[in-house]
């Protein structure tokens, strides 16, 4: 009897591990801002796409922008990632030529900036694709998010202070330096071999209420080292959506 308890036990206990592992993930609402690296990958008419959904369930319409502002797009996602076309249909997703990028939401928000960068070519994406936490507790107001995707170590110097970026490297600046007029002088590097040889120069305007997106990469045709930056508008104070199995729509 002790045998046949313990048996059952056991039967229950891997019944529900099955079913538990069976379960769908659940729906989360992911809030995303679209931004175009430069002018050129700017588009008037995309779709995001959840990768998991079902065939008949077709994409929402998006814009591509090169500038920030509050306009954002709900998108109903279980797999936390965005697959963005140039069709609404889900089957876009795998069609030659309509596929445009794709990205992950952060691990740590559902809240992201998805930004467009040129491809690579004989990709099957026509744009390379990289996501920033755009909460407010990941990129608060008054601060620089920068992001150095080139192959080369750079520096970056505002004022006196310097920060130094190899391939890859993050860096948030929540409390930069501050000159004159509420400005910092700004001089970006590259190092070559031992030497370093300044790129750019220039002022930044301190954000206050505001952020500062800033990406450093390498121009294709010319392979000059370039920093891109993207003024931001102040961070929504509004909650991160909730998990549902609503559908997606447009925020602004």
């Amino acid at each position: 009897m002790i045998r046949h308890s313990a048996l059952a036990a056991v039967l229950a206990v891997t019944s529900t591990s099955i079913v538990a592992a069976q379960a769908p993930a659940p729906v989360v609402q992911a809030k995303v801002r679209l931004l175009a690296f430069t002018e050129e990958l700017c588009k008037p008419e995309i779709y995001a796409h959840d990768p998991t959904a079902a065939a008949d369930i077709p994409g929402i319409k998006a814009e591509i922008k090169s500038y920030l502002n509050h306009q954002g797009y709900t998108v109903a996602t279980r797999s936390k990632k965005v697959v963005f076309t140039t069709k609404p249909d889900h089957a876009s997703i795998s069609r030659q030529g309509e596929l445009i990028g794709e990205a992950s939401l952060p691990t740590t928000s559902n809240s992201a900036i998805m930004i467009f960068l040129p491809g690579k070519p004989g990709d099957k994406a026509a744009n390379l694709m990289m996501a920033v936490d755009d909460s407010k507790r990941a990129f608060p107001p008054g601060s620089f998010h920068i992001t150095n995707i080139s192959p080369k170590n750079v520096r970056l110097k505002l004022e006196k202070t310097q920060y130094d970026f190899t391939p890859g490297k993050t860096l948030l600046i929540t409390d930069p330096p501050i000159g004159e007029n509420h400005q910092a002088g700004m001089e970006t590097f590259v190092q070559n071999g031992n030497a370093w040889s300044r790129v750019s120069a220039g002022y930044w305007p301190i954000p206050k209420s505001t952020r500062n997106l800033a990406i450093i990469y390498q121009h294709p045709a010319t392979g000059r080292i370039t920093l891109n930056g993207f003024d931001d508008v102040p961070p929504s104070d509004a909650p991160a959506p909730a998990a549902s199995s609503a559908s997606t729509q447009s925020t602004r």
